[in-house]
């Protein structure tokens, strides 16, 4: 990883930076640019992006939800800049010492020089300097967050049904056992499966 930042370094202007919004203006100015990136690294992927950003309701949704965290000075941006441009971004919710990264994207042109990693080594290596005790990835078990643990938690799912609800039994129905077929057969994007989710951690326990 420091040969890879090295050679960044070597062919741009580099800059990390910390962002822990205080006002309206604070985090605008970058949620504007994170929706960009965003967007452009899923047309890349040709996948959904699974956040919809390319939604303006949601993108309402998003600043709304950013501008009550901001308020909770529970918000936290991690951002690698190349040449003055944001080429990689980190988007966080801190809370009892603990850095949750919520959503995290890079610009595809920068690919070749590994501008997610190396902004997810600066991110962790800041947030333990601060004094927080764990990095926590949350749900997912992506190849980019098991390079850095091998710590897992298991998030579980529980549905409560309703047995003398008739309505109540076709979803239990629907949601247990045909919906995990259907994302099988790729019928169904398979985005909330019902089962015990991963959540990766990285930190000092």
């Amino acid at each position: 990883m420091t040969k890879r930042l090295n050679r960044m370094k070597r062919n741009f202007d580099v800059k990390f930076e910390k962002i822990e919004p205080k006002t309206e203006e604070d985090y605008h100015r970058y949620l504007d640019e994170f929706i960009k990136i965003n967007l452009k690294r899923w047309k890349q992927k040709n996948e959904r992006n699974i956040f919809s950003f390319e939604k303006s309701d949601h993108q309402k949704y998003y600043y709304q939800l950013t501008k009550d965290f901001t308020r909770q000075r529970s918000i936290l941006f991690y951002v690698l800049k190349l040449n003055h441009k944001i080429v990689a971004y980190i988007y966080c919710f801190k809370y009892n010492n603990v850095i949750y990264p919520w959503n995290t994207a890079f610009d595809p042109e920068y690919f070749r020089f590994s501008v997610g990693k190396i902004l997810h080594r600066l991110a962790i290596e800041d947030a333990f300097k601060s004094g927080y005790k764990e990095f926590d990835f949350m749900r997912g078990d992506e190849d980019y967050k098991l390079k850095w643990t091998n710590k897992t938690r298991i998030n579980s799912e529980i549905i409560l049904l309703n047995s003398k609800n008739l309505l109540s039994k076709y979803f239990g129905f629907y949601y247990v056992s045909l919906k995990p077929y259907l994302e099988n057969k790729g019928y169904v994007e398979k985005m909330f499966k019902v089962k015990n989710f991963v959540s990766t951690r990285f930190g000092v326990f």
